[in-house]
This record gives C-alpha cells, sequence and structure tokens, in this order.
C-alpha cells in the first residue's frame, strides 16, 4: 500500500509496480531526500512512522481527499472555496465552526476523563439542502490549524490512523453521502472506535438515506454524538435565498412563487434553479417553479421515499 501526494500540484503519475521498483526497501531518509519525490511518499508496510513532506516537516493545514488508485491511497490537496451563498447562514443553530472551536479549546476535558478524543456529527436530510457546502464553509472560516481528510469511498486503515493521530492538529475526516463512502457497516465501526482509536479527530458524515444506517451506529454516542436533520426550508429562509440572489422579495413575482410554495418540500439547490431559469431565460420566479415542481413531482412517482430509520 502507498500513499502519495504532491503539494505542488503536480501528481505523482507512477504505478505500483513502478513506484516499488523506484523505492524498493531503501531507508526513510534516503526517500526523504530523493527528488523523484517530490511531495511526500509513504510505503506502508516498510517504514510507516508518518505522514511527512520532503520540502517540510508536516502538510500545510488545510484539506485534503484521501482515496484509492487501484490497490494504492492516494492523497491529493484539496482547496476548498466558498460558496457564493453561505449555507450556514440558514442554519444558525448548527454553529459548526463553534462546535469545533469548542472541541479545540475544551481538549482538556477529554484528558481528565480518559476517553479518546474525538466527535462525531451525522448531518442527514433530501439532497440538495446544502450539507456538504455548510461543512466547507465551516472548515474555511476556521481560525486555526487543522487537516481536513475528505474520504471518498475508502477507509484509511489503522497504520494510515496512527500516521495521522501523530499530527498535533486537529483532523476533521468528512464522509460524504456516509452509506457509500462506508458500504460494510463493520468498516464504519472499525474506523469509528476500532483498535487504533481516532485521537484530536472530528467525524462529519452526511447522508441522504438516513433509513440505510444501521441503529447502532446513529443510536450510540461517541460513535456520532450530534445528529442533525438538514430539512426543506421554511418561507424565511426562500426568502434569504431569494434575496440574496435578486436583491429583493417584495415584488409580486415573490409573493406568487411564496404562495405556490406553501406545502412544497422545497431545497436551497431547487430556489437556486429557480433563480438561474428566471436570469437565464427571462421568465418569472412562477415559471421556474413550475417547471421545478414538474421534476419534483416526477421524481416523487417514480422513487418511492422511505421513512427514516432511527427517528
Amino acid at each position: 500500500m502507498w500513499i502519495r501526494n504532491n503539494t505542488d500540484g503536480r501528481y505523482l503519475n507512477k504505478s505500483r509496480s513502478c513506484i516499488s521498483e523506484c523505492v524498493g526497501n531503501r531507508s526513510f531518509v534516503d526517500i526523504e531526500n530523493d527528488p523523484l519525490f517530490a511531495g511526500w511518499v509513504l510505503r506502508e508496510k516498510t517504514w510507516l512512522k508518518k505522514i511527512f513532506e520532503c520540502t517540510g516537516d508536516r502538510l500545510e493545514s488545510g484539506s485534503y481527499s484521501l482515496g484509492m488508485d487501484m490497490d494504492a491511497y492516494c492523497m491529493e490537496l484539496a482547496p476548498l472555496k466558498m460558496a457564493n451563498f453561505e449555507v450556514l447562514d440558514l442554519y444558525p443553530e448548527l454553529n459548526l465552526r463553534f462546535e469545533i472551536e469548542k472541541f479545540r479549546s475544551r481538549s482538556h476535558v477529554y484528558g481528565a476523563l480518559n476517553i479518546p478524543q474525538k466527535r462525531g456529527f451525522l448531518f442527514y436530510g433530501p439532497p440538495g439542502t446544502g450539507k456538504t457546502t455548510l461543512i466547507r464553509d465551516a472548515l474555511l472560516k476556521l481560525d486555526c490549524e487543522y487537516l481536513g481528510i475528505f474520504l471518498s469511498r475508502c477507509r484509511p486503515n489503522n497504520a494510515i490512523i496512527a500516521s495521522f493521530n501523530e499530527d498535533p492538529r486537529i483532523k476533521v475526516y468528512v464522509l460524504e453521502e456516509l452509506t457509500e463512502t462506508f458500504e460494510d457497516p463493520s468498516d464504519l465501526l472499525e474506523f469509528l472506535d476500532g483498535v487504533q482509536a481516532l485521537h484530536n479527530s472530528i467525524v462529519i458524515a452526511t447522508t441522504n438515506y438516513p433509513e440505510k444506517i444501521a441503529e447502532n451506529i446513529v443510536n450510540r454516542p461517541s460513535r456520532f454524538d450530534v445528529l442533525r436533520e438538514i430539512s426543506y426550508l421554511d418561507e424565511f429562509q426562500v426568502k434569504r435565498v431569494l434575496s440574496f440572489y435578486l436583491g429583493e422579495v417584495e415584488s409580486d413575482d415573490v409573493k406568487e412563487l411564496l404562495a405556490k410554495l406553501k406545502g412544497v418540500n422545497i431545497t436551497f439547490a431547487h430556489i437556486k434553479e429557480i433563480c438561474l431559469q428566471m436570469l437565464l431565460y427571462d421568465v418569472t420566479l412562477s415559471q421556474g417553479f413550475d417547471t421545478i415542481k414538474e421534476n419534483i413531482e416526477r421524481v416523487q412517482k417514480r422513487f418511492k421515499k422511505s421513512k427514516l430509520g432511527f427517528l
């Protein structure tokens, strides 16, 4: 198994056999000084001690994507961009940034209780409500050093977790669509509280399908401590989005749209699309909604929605 990364944007595009031939059983120092690996490369079975950069003593703070390339672990910088509309403003009660800052500032509590310093959040709800955007915005607003680790259908094994644990900064593991990142519940349990415990780590997961998650995972503090539904928009939230994209919310067109929205399940993504249709095709908001409604009704007829499994 290999981890490889280039922080300057160049990806080490080598096959596993090619890397093995170049590296063999050379020492950690030899590899660190080899210009061939201008980033970092890590051979797990031979000299796994820490994740490192050849140009420095540690990875720079920020967000990374951890995945699998054939039979190798790959990790690349994943620069985050602030969304033009801050979804955080729609859900002020969540205050994810506050939760992360509190976790960092109260680390002594975990030491006093002699329990692993980790915390888990699960955001669930229909697609398009802004769950992932909310997480990205919160990470971008952190005023402390951290490692954001986005998992893509990839479970880091115990050796990888041990390497991350050695870094003193907060690790924020982001599991987008939990039911796909960890299709096997036993793998998820091993990651959350296996032999190699997460340390100084926050796990934030999202899912559109909470009914697929076993109760012993969601109804168990220390695995997921905080469960929050990110649901459909109410009228106040709809007005916030319309105000951002259109600049005003008192026109007859807006009032007509709000009247049509009563009793309709609508998401942030839907409202953004309605505004986009208005600006692209010179239609009214109400006409844009009619198109969206047709799509919603088509989906509702074709796909039967399951009951949330743990509510």
